[in-house]
């Protein structure tokens, strides 16, 4: 009879004790979202002043848009990923800011191919990145309105730039993809300014998404009001870095977020935003690094510092251009050169009290 109880009892407690362990496991939240099988994930990285966006179709397909500056950080997000294979690279313009990064992805990573529009920059960062391209045997697809990504369970169409396009700010030729999951949308813009986004405008393509990358890191020349009133987004990301030269995002282009009531996030502010679709809704999260990258760039080193490390590198003195009359200094191929372009030195430039083109941003 003893023994009975003894086993009743201890029967009870083990009831007892798995019905508390499933109610705590009830309750039990994370703030880290598992996406379930099928759904669509895009990470907008922080990588400081410049772009970003690794995209995981419901396949496993990946597209990785852009990669920052140099050393900021996108191989470090793709290894953490434990990503080896690219299905697409697009580089949405030739500025350092949306391709440095890509030259080590390229260089190290299964790159499937390659998608850039017809747009030239004389940096050797641009040409380290054809270099890199060639050397792995790559071509390179050409990018404009109406070119699509061959999934199956994504619908990805670029609607920018114009396939004849000519304009002496290479911003304007920036990559535009939409890309539509199920009942879900989202549109990337890379630097795409007011001239490229009245041109979507009178295209008349369908441009609207849920989720909008605003232009050229919300510059007020870019998220003009009537591209912003089309897309009519729920969600806008902007990806900057904190406390930049320029002082993005503007204050206008906030304004004009602030005033629909559009939900904004910010890499400067949120660290890498992570954007879950099951194709009917968008979900989010925000993920602050653990380490925190600066770099400080000037015309004879770069220092970079992860943590507690700090790494320099030597640096070809950086060159920008006048003009005969303007105070401004400029990227090669700036609107304002039409004129007269006079090479110099960045680092004379401001030494005689010129300072940047807010167009090209040098």
């Amino acid at each position: 009879m003893r023994t009975k109880n003894i086993f009743r009892h201890t029967f009870i407690l083990l009831i007892f004790l798995l019905s508390l362990s499933l109610i705590l496991t009830g309750f039990t939240t994370s703030t880290t979202q598992t996406p379930a099988p099928e759904s669509l994930e895009v990470y907008y990285i922080d990588v400081g002043q410049g772009d970003s966006i690794f995209i995981i179709s419901p396949t496993g397909k990946t597209i990785l848009i852009d990669g920052g500056e140099k050393d900021s950080g996108v191989t470090d997000f793709l290894e953490s990923k434990k990503i080896k294979t690219i299905d697409v690279v697009i580089a949405t313009h030739p500025h350092s800011d949306h391709i440095g990064g890509l030259v080590d992805v390229i260089k190290n990573y299964d790159v499937k191919s390659v998608y850039m529009p017809k747009a030239t920059h004389t940096t050797k960062i641009f040409e380290n990145l054809i270099l890199a391209i060639k050397e792995k045997g790559l071509k390179i697809n050409p990018v404009y309105e109406g070119v699509t990504l061959p999934f199956e369970d994504i619908n990805a169409v670029f609607v920018a730039p114009e396939k004849d396009i000519i304009n002496d700010n290479l911003n304007e030729y920036s990559a535009v993809l939409k890309l539509t999951y199920k009942d879900t949308s989202f549109l990337f813009t890379g630097d795409a300014e007011s001239g490229s986004e009245q041109r979507m405008l009178f295209s008349k393509q369908n441009i609207k998404a849920d989720v909008l990358k605003a232009g050229h890191h919300g510059s007020k020349y870019s998220t003009s009001t009537t591209f912003l009133d089309e897309v009519n987004p729920k969600y806008v990301i902007i990806s900057c870095g904190a406390g930049n030269k320029y002082g993005y995002p503007h204050d206008e282009t906030i304004k004009k977020l602030t005033d629909r009531k559009i939900k904004t996030y910010r890499t400067d502010e949120d660290g890498t935003i992570h954007a879950i679709s099951d194709g009917k809704t968008i979900k989010f999260e925000t993920i602050k690094s653990d380490k925190k990258t600066d770099v400080t760039v000037n015309s004879t080193k770069t220092t970079t510092t992860v943590g507690n490390n700090t790494k320099s590198e030597d640096k070809k003195e950086e060159v920008v251009y006048i003009t005969k009359s303007g105070k401004k200094y400029h990227r090669a191929g700036c609107r304002y050169l039409k004129s007269s372009q006079i090479k110099i030195s960045k680092e004379e430039a401001i030494k005689k009290g010129y300072t940047p083109c807010s167009i090209c941003n040098p």
